[in-house]
């Protein structure tokens, strides 16, 4: 979600020819550049709030630099739709606040309890992982910067060898 001009979605093509690949944005100039960086995805314009994708549609779901953006009036009904399109996982690379679930401004973003957010929907947390200066050389992403990796329990994919998730570089240098 988010997918801005499609850099993250490169990588993980470039990564993994195989898996069919969509993005969303609601930049229809950042779609526009995605399509031709990335032409063997689908691309939408739209919001994450009301995604125009079916339940269960993707086997995974990534955020990346995407939900620091939304209000704590948004935040809600954003994260329900990620869990509604994720068969599987969801994985946010996002500011933390470990204390509030709504968010919290720090340095002009939102940050929130991500983990509590993922597991009130009924997501489990396979890895919680605080950025560094070699993943993300940005002062104030290595001082809020996190990757969530939350798995649908019902899922068979993943269960119970976790070993499957690959590593992943993305945009911003965060590695999974």
């Amino acid at each position: 979600i988010g997918c801005n001009a499609g850099a993250n979605l490169r990588r993980i093509a470039d990564s993994f020819p195989e898996m069919r690949l969509s993005g969303i944005d609601v930049n229809r100039f950042a779609i526009e550049e995605a399509k031709q960086l990335v032409p063997q995805a689908t691309f939408a314009l739209g919001d994450i709030a009301r995604l125009p994708y079916a339940n269960k549609s993707f086997d995974a779901v990534l955020s990346d630099a995407v939900l620091i953006y939304i209000s704590p009036g948004r935040i809600d009904k954003v994260m329900n739709e990620l869990v509604r399109v994720a068969r599987t996982l969801i994985i946010l690379v996002e500011w933390n606040d470990f204390r509030s679930i709504k968010g919290v401004i720090k340095d002009h973003h939102w940050c929130r309890d991500y983990e509590s957010l993922l597991m009130e929907r009924g997501f489990f947390i396979f890895q919680i992982k605080k950025l560094t200066a070699k993943e993300w050389p940005s002062k104030v992403w290595m001082k809020h910067g996190y990757i969530y990796v939350g798995y649908h329990p019902q899922s068979q994919i993943f269960a119970p060898n976790f070993s499957a998730i690959p590593t992943l570089k993305f945009a911003g240098s965060a590695k999974i």
